[in-house]
């Protein structure tokens, strides 16, 4: 017997319905489909797209044009401003006339093709901290030599700036070259301090800054700058308040110009103390002082040096390789670098400019103001809406953030373009996107709205029409192929059996058994095949009136208990002779649930046939009839081989069998997992299952308990 829907006629109509459906499903749809198709790829573009392209160019160039203005009209000024044969006595002035002609511009330096500063501040070019500095040979062996060390000792071993400033006049006598006599001049200004002969020292450091060049640094201080301090502070001493004033005024004048100092952190060093010094000297008041209101503008420029001076080390750490490169290229003009650290971003305009009295080119950086260019970009943008309102625009800087913009991104259409603000900017992206309520947009994706409903339209009945033919092609072939491996392995399980206990029967029946035990034996086996034959008769019957949908269960008030005991005790003696052991273990109590006795019965059959089918090995299997909340359970154990993970979903499908089981099992049906789980939910319950691929298994029948105990 064979389940509905595998009869050799079942799969003849709709073989025959294939070609119609393959024409009417597939090949018609496809011609208007592929005639969309070409149109689309070789038709010429929509005159509405092409229009809003060419809306989008327009005002982006515009947009462009307005966003780089600032910058660019500053270019002019700025590069006339610092021209180049420029002196480097000339550039703080230039730096500040630059400053006020671009108002984006916060700092200005130059460094040299080996990214030495030359602008603020100027490195030395030569430093010392020994008091030989500049000797001759001859002269660390001669009276300078002795003169300077004895006169060290003197002043910060023993204690004695008399004796020290006995030995530094001599040294001053003996030096031979300006910066030896600079030097031991400086130590002796310094001893006539500590002894009170301020007036003295007044002229000591002045015949110093008479001497001494610039660019030399003694233990990393300008010697000159020494010179200058000690002499403004030697005239504080010495109770002329008003020079020593304009001294110090005239110091802070030039470390706020980028003079002087030989780098940012010496100078901050000299105007924090001149800073300090500022209300003594407002306090004394005096004719020639100056004003306490020169003082702070002093102090307030010297705050915006000292920020430069800060910024270019910074951008020396940021830039440098682009830094160089600029200085090596010459002149090309300015190439502007972006680089944003946690979050914020440093803007600079880099050119080479050619200084006098510099072999090589310099780098000349300009430091923007990106804070101040974003603001003023905003507001650009905003004016820029308002002339054309169906354009969103949004600018992002060079790390893709977004921050300036005008209009509803969420109101973008497909149709977008990006330009760069290039050259002033080129890390910097305008996007435009043509909004969706825009007029030209709407009359476009009507036209676009068409086409792809009647492109889906046909794509999706095409793909019906091809899953529709590749379903009934895959379910012919498979009812075919599921036909004959049933029909072959339900012979194969009668031929066999049936072979088996005709054979025994002809031997009994000529005698042919030697002993009472024997026959008893033959009898036994005969009995085995023929029970084992009824219930696989009995599953073929249930499984085609499953399929058919006429199988009907009896559902009343049942004992559990009763029922797997008397299904164990019967398989139990069934499988007796082979030496397999059923173990059985119930609950004490077991609630009485609505069930069909003879299908449980047949359900737990089949589970503990394939428990011994399926332990090749040790043939032990276990029963155990238990109450869980709201349930009860009857499990089946056994020792067998086990399921794989990947066949657990698959062993209850009709005709599946596992490979392994294949292998080690006897021939068989495939369809008593099936039959046991449409009984369990037949019943209101389920089928579970556990194992471990050469562990063993568990399956277990769960039955509910009614919430109304039966009667």
């Amino acid at each position: 017997m064979t389940p509905r829907g595998l009869s050799p006629s079942a799969g003849a109509p709709r073989t025959k319905r294939l070609p119609f459906l393959f024409f009417l499903f597939v090949l018609v749809p496809a011609v208007p489909l592929a005639w969309l198709a070409m149109k689309a790829v070789y038709g010429s573009r929509e005159p509405v797209a092409a229009e809003i392209n060419a809306l989008l160019a327009h005002v982006g160039e515009r947009a462009v044009r307005i966003l780089t203005r600032p910058v660019l009209d500053c270019e002019p000024e700025f590069s006339r401003r610092i021209r180049p044969g420029l002196s480097l006595d000339l550039v703080p002035a230039a730096v500040a006339a630059s400053r006020s002609a671009c108002p984006y511009v916060t700092d200005v330096f130059i460094l040299d093709r080996r990214l030495r500063p030359l602008y603020p501040f100027r490195e030395p070019a030569e430093r010392t901290g020994d008091i030989l500095f500049g000797a001759r040979p001859d002269e660390r062996i001669a009276g300078y030599s002795r003169a300077m060390r004895a006169g060290s000792a003197q002043e910060f071993v023993a204690g004695d700036p008399g004796a020290a400033l006995r030995e530094y006049r001599t040294a001053a006598q003996e030096a031979g070259n300006p910066q030896t006599r600079a030097i031991a001049l400086l130590s002796e200004a310094r001893c006539n301090l500590k002894t009170g002969n301020f007036a003295e020292a007044f002229d000591r450091y002045r015949e110093i800054l008479a001497q001494a060049g610039e660019g030399v640094s003694y233990h990393g201080l300008s010697l000159r700058l020494l010179a200058m301090t000690g002499a403004a502070d030697a005239a504080r001493r010495a109770g002329n308040t008003a020079e020593a004033a304009e001294r110090f005024f005239g110091i802070l004048r030039g470390l706020a110009a980028g003079e002087l100092a030989g780098s940012v952190h010496e100078a901050a060093f000299y105007a924090s103390m001149i800073a300090d010094l500022r209300g003594e000297f407002a306090a004394a008041g005096g004719a020639g002082a100056p004003a306490p209101a020169r003082f702070d503008a002093a102090l307030r420029e010297w705050d915006v040096t000292k920020r430069a001076a800060l910024a270019m080390e910074q951008l020396r750490e940021r830039f440098g390789p682009d830094l160089r490169r600029v200085a090596e290229e010459g002149a090309g003009g300015y190439r502007v670098l972006s680089r944003t650290i946690g979050g914020e971003e440093t803007l600079a305009a880099c050119g080479a400019v050619a200084l006098e009295g510099q072999a090589e080119p310099a780098a000349l950086v300009a430091v923007f103001d990106a804070r101040g260019l974003r603001e003023r970009m905003r507001d650009i943008l905003r004016d820029a809406v308002a002339s054309e309102p169906d354009v969103n625009l949004t600018l992002s800087d060079a790390e893709g953030n977004a921050f300036a913009g005008c209009g509803d991104p969420g109101n973008d259409s497909p149709h977008v373009l990006t330009r760069s603000l290039a050259p002033v900017f080129p890390a910097w992206r305008l996007r435009l996107a043509y909004r969706k309520d825009g007029l030209l947009y709407e009359l476009a994706a009507r036209e676009r709205r068409t086409r792809t409903v009647y492109s889906s339209l046909l794509l999706l009945i095409i793909l019906m029409g091809l899953s529709l033919t590749y379903w009934l092609v895959t379910k012919d072939s498979e009812l075919a192929r599921l036909k004959s491996e049933f029909v072959s392995r339900v012979s194969h399980e009668l031929r066999t059996p049936l072979s088996t206990i005709r054979a025994v029967g002809e031997m009994l029946e000529m005698g042919a058994v030697s002993s009472r035990e024997k026959e008893k034996e033959y009898f036994t086996f005969i009995t085995s095949e023929g029970q084992r034959l009824s219930r696989l008769i009995d599953n073929v019957l249930d499984f085609s009136r499953i399929g058919a949908g006429k199988r009907a269960y009896t559902l009343r008030p049942a004992d559990l208990g009763k029922t797997v005991a008397s299904t164990v005790r019967a398989f139990r003696q069934y499988v007796q002779p082979e030496g397999i052991e059923v173990v059985y273990e119930a609950d004490p109590v077991i609630p009485r649930v609505l069930a069909d006795e003879d299908a449980v019965s047949q359900a737990l059959l089949n589970l503990l046939d394939n428990a011994v089918k399926f332990s090749p090995g040790e043939k032990g299997v276990r029963v155990e009839l238990r109450r869980r909340l709201g349930e009860v359970l009857i499990r089946v154990s056994d020792r067998g081989i086990g399921i794989a993970p990947g066949d657990l979903e698959k062993i209850f499908f009709q005709f599946y069998r596992v490979d392994e089981g294949r292998k080690v099992a006897r021939k068989g049906a495939g369809i008593g997992l099936s039959i046991v789980k449409h009984i369990a939910e037949a019943h209101g319950g389920r089928v579970e299952v556990e194992s471990d691929l050469g562990g063993g298994s568990v399956f277990a029948i769960v039955i509910p308990v009614p919430v109304e105990p039966a009667e």
